[in-house]
């Protein structure tokens, strides 16, 4: 069958974008095709390098705008293209629907994976009416809100990421079942016992008003006798100038890799002793999950769907000296002993029980 599958940004580097491969991958292994739409060209050969695999199927990639989705040739043509995605996509999936947009139909399922717009109103970050930015926001959640009411009375088979975020969801009317993100948990299995030191981190370096909160990582190391490599993706000016500004703040032991490689990326995290995660409000948190199977002590915000992850209060915390406390702690040894209950733990986040669940909902849609 010809399946439909959207998603509102496709650079590598996030879980997103790794949420989108297993999906399709899932799919074509159970004899489907796909029609990826996407709001620019795909670098296949990128995601090999971030993820180690590159999409292993035969998928057509069409450009469009996020607003209505209408592809480039299309776009002048709204009624055909109409006609033409009923006949070709018998189903569509759109996996990034924080991006709700006007669609000229809803989609069968929509998986929900972050919640940038459901904080919308973040009032520091547009205080100045005259912003443009601010304009544009307010005009985009009024759209948002608006097809709020259309979720709520389609027959959209809806899912959240987390606990965490399908409890945002319900604040505002959306009620979603939970599908955990896929994470293949044996890619990151450490091949041999070394010696572990240091901390690491792996995410996007989004800018300081966004939740990754990197300027945390550098209060948190500050003066510390240990080091930290900080990975992530740089695709965007804005987070060009952001990671710009983080190394010129960083201390000397404090070290800033953008793009790295996935070989790279899992290499450092194999040989670092502690796993350092400061994102607020985040829906999941793959990386944690991956860091956890490679062995690392993770130290996790205590906030959003990290939270489901590390289930030990110990390796939490609320506040920068809190952290900074917990990682002496962590680097010393002194919560070796709970790892092994959070590798256990995360078992139930592999692709496999993905792929099954996934495919389990397609065929209810189907049916």
């Amino acid at each position: 069958m010809q399946i439909g599958v959207v998603m509102s940004g496709c650079r590598p580097g996030g879980g997103g974008e790794l949420l989108t491969v297993r999906t399709i991958e899932s799919l074509s292994e159970a004899g489907h095709s796909i029609t990826l739409y996407v709001p620019e060209a795909v670098n296949l050969d990128e995601y090999s390098r971030f993820y180690n695999d590159a999409f292993r199927c035969r998928i057509v990639v069409r450009k469009n705008r996020i607003i209505n989705l209408i592809p480039q040739k299309y776009r002048t043509l709204p009624k055909d293209f109409y006609l033409k995605w009923r006949l070709e996509e018998k189903i569509i999936f759109d996996l990034s629907p924080t991006v709700i947009p006007t669609y000229i139909r809803l989609p069968d399922l929509a998986y929900f994976h972050a919640l940038p717009l459901l904080d919308p109103l973040r009032p520091k970050r547009f205080r100045r009416s005259a912003n443009p930015k601010h304009l544009a926001r307010k005009l985009f959640i009024a759209a948002w809100k608006k097809n709020v009411d259309r979720f709520l009375t389609s027959s959209t088979k809806m899912l959240a990421n987390s606990d965490f975020t399908r409890r945002e969801l319900c604040k505002v009317g959306l009620h979603c079942e939970v599908a955990y993100p896929p994470v293949d948990l044996i890619s990151w299995q450490p091949q041999n016992d070394t010696y572990r030191k240091g901390v690491v981190s792996v995410a996007r370096f989004s800018p300081s008003n966004a939740n990754k909160h990197h300027e945390w990582q550098l209060q948190i190391l500050k003066d510390k006798p240990t080091t930290l490599l900080a990975l992530g993706g740089c695709m965007t000016l804005e987070e060009t100038h952001h990671l710009k500004w983080l190394k010129q703040n960083a201390t000397p032991n404090v070290k800033l890799v953008a793009n790295a490689p996935f070989q790279q990326v899992r290499d450092a995290v194999w040989s670092a002793k502690v796993f350092l995660h400061t994102a607020e409000k985040e829906g999941f948190g793959m990386s944690v999950v991956e860091a956890i199977a490679a062995g690392c002590i993770p130290l996790v915000y205590d906030d959003g769907g990290p939270r489901e992850i590390v289930t030990v209060p110990e390796l939490r915390f609320k506040s920068i000296e809190e952290a900074r406390v917990k990682l002496d702690k962590a680097l010393a040894g002194e919560y070796d002993g709970l790892l092994p209950e959070l590798q256990n733990h995360v078992q139930s986040f592999d692709v496999k029980s993905y792929k099954k669940r996934f495919l389990d909902l397609v065929s209810d849609i189907l049916n």
